[in-house]
């Protein structure tokens, strides 16, 4: 319970932060690109910022080791209430609430608001259609 209680108070972005908010939780320089890494407490911490200067995404994950259930589960919990537990498959776990999802698979968390998934999306299917422009 210890080990949850230092987690949820020491050891989480949360989506929809900014950059001067991501750096003041873990030190850094506002010269950074879209994605920037944290180290802190033994995890690393991947955040992804969207045009705005807002956090869009954060990927948990321990170094040389899964992340636990119930580093997961703080981990959701500081990204806000109303989390909901979706049906997953064997190797992919998932969770959504009314503004952001997140899923667990090969040890990491993936913690993302739904415009930035939108967002995420149309760049997909962007780089998808000037692939197949080229032919």
């Amino acid at each position: 319970m210890l080990t949850v209680l230092a987690l949820s108070t020491l050891t989480h972005a949360r989506v929809g932060e900014t950059v001067a908010e991501c750096n003041a939780r873990y030190g850094g320089t506002d010269d950074i690109g879209r994605k920037v890494y944290y180290k802190k407490s033994g995890y690393l911490l991947a955040v992804e910022f969207d045009t705005k200067g807002r956090c869009g995404e954060i990927v948990y994950s321990k170094p040389g080791a899964d992340l636990s259930n119930s580093e997961i589960r703080a981990f959701i919990r500081a990204n806000g209430s109303g989390w909901v537990e979706k049906e997953g498959t064997a190797k992919l776990d998932k969770w959504k609430s009314a503004d952001k999802m997140a899923y667990f698979y090969g040890g990491i968390l993936v913690v993302r608001s739904l415009a930035y998934e939108a967002v995420k999306d149309a760049e997909a299917e962007r780089e998808k259609q000037e692939k197949l422009n080229a032919f």
